[in-house]
């Protein structure tokens, strides 16, 4: 069973998506509960009175692809009791509560005060009243941290030169000493002495390279601010950094690096990838978010927010291989597609143009959309996949936080 502190991260996390969407309309939001662990999201407006965001005919699902549709209710301040839970008076009509459990496994269903409502349909938010603060609590707190990471980490991907001009080799055609000026003179004097060869041109090897550069950088960046703590994943996990710390929150957020080439076609430049992204492999730690697969720090649900920065650059025949090198930002799902990236491999892909993964312009249209598709998606186990499968349903999972290199013949 969840302590209460990680169940409401997790339940925040499943609607971070709408909290940064009422943030950034200047309507701030957090994820709260309204006594009995009924879920909802809680603005405060000017002048005390509250408005609960919920499901259209119940409390708000703690499971997003159950979720279905909007409810409102405007509330004045006189109806927050003495406990702090927010007291419910009827405004429009009584809707009978059913009987799904609130707090997930094991929970047993509770009763709830009726609630008004001003219904919207599935993926519409309708809201009334003027703006909230919404600062109360560490909820609320919470619920920005996500937004903040992503602007955090935008701002700081602008800030990224990639400046890897070759592979060194350490024999040379010179004299000795050899004395440069500044580094546009060594790079000069390195390429004629024979000392720099060119970068892999092969994709995956070259994006390797890439991928740790960025990498490298982050952890950099991440390690100029105070409460704030970054790990590198494996080669072959996920995430490539986990970030925690309070600087963030105090949850664990997962940030994973990605490259792709542009296309170039008869008449130049695609608008598209030469090839789909991979956002996710959707057979194991996907698949099955509550277990603590190898090649990753803790459970795929434990995170709470997931943010992608991919890497979209030219190939060129120079040493460094890479031209236009273009940095963005996203949260996974609002890339996604509906395609796998590979043929072969259980595989979760992006949308291939440009523009859309600048834009978040993915084929969902919300977290949950994506997330009810791909779950559902019959991505084949091979037998690698099932027989670690079988061993984390037996208990034998690393300790949450210890990084366990995944077997060899398991790709993540």
């Amino acid at each position: 069973m969840l302590d209460y502190d990680t169940t409401m991260t997790i339940g925040q996390s499943r609607y971070q998506d709408v909290l940064n969407l009422l943030g950034r309309s200047g309507t701030g939001a957090t994820f709260t509960q309204t006594g009995g662990m009924n879920a909802a999201l809680e603005v405060m407006l000017d002048g005390g009175h509250t408005l609960l965001i919920t499901d259209a005919e119940d409390s708000l699902s703690w499971d997003r692809a159950e979720h279905q549709g909007w409810g409102v209710g405007l509330y004045p301040p006189d109806q927050a009791n003495t406990d702090g839970v927010l007291g419910v008076r009827q405004h429009r009509r009584r809707l009978a509560p059913r009987s799904r459990a609130a707090g997930g496994p094991g929970a047993a269903p509770v009763d709830r005060a009726a609630q008004s409502r001003i219904a919207g349909p599935p993926g519409q938010i309708r809201t009334h009243g003027g703006s909230g603060s919404g600062t109360r609590g560490t909820p609320g707190r919470l619920a920005r941290v996500a937004e903040d990471l992503e602007t955090w980490l935008r701002a700081a991907c602008a800030g990224y030169a990639f400046d890897l001009r070759g592979v060194f080799r350490r024999t040379g055609e010179h004299g000795w000493p050899l004395t440069a000026g500044d580094e546009d003179d060594l790079e000069t004097q390195l390429t004629q002495g024979g000392h720099l060869l060119p970068l892999p041109k092969e994709p995956a090897a070259l994006a390797n390279v890439l991928e740790v550069s960025i990498v490298d950088y982050l952890l950099a960046r991440l390690g100029e601010i105070d409460d704030a703590v970054g790990r590198r994943g494996t080669e072959r996990g996920y995430p490539d950094v986990e970030i925690a710390g309070s600087a963030f929150g105090d949850g664990y957020h997962a940030v994973d690096v990605k490259i792709a080439q542009r296309r170039v076609g008869k008449k130049g430049l695609s608008k598209n990838t030469q090839s789909r992204i991979t956002l996710y492999t959707g057979n194991t730690y996907f698949r099955y978010p509550k277990l603590h697969w190898p090649g990753t720090f803790r459970p795929f649900a434990d995170y709470a927010s997931h943010l992608d920065v991919l890497g979209v650059y030219t190939l060129t025949d120079t040493a460094e291989r890479v031209d236009g090198l273009e940095l963005i930002v996203q949260p996974p799902w609002r890339i996604a597609s509906r395609q796998r990236s590979s043929t072969t491999r259980e595989y979760i892909g992006a949308v291939q143009n440009i523009d859309d993964l600048r834009d978040g312009h993915g084929e969902f249209d919300t977290a949950a959309a994506f997330y009810s598709f791909w779950r559902k998606y019959p991505f084949k186990v091979g037998v690698v996949v099932q027989q670690q499968l079988d061993k984390l349903l037996a208990g034998d999972q690393a300790p949450v936080g210890v990084l366990q290199p995944p077997p060899d013949e398991l790709t993540l």
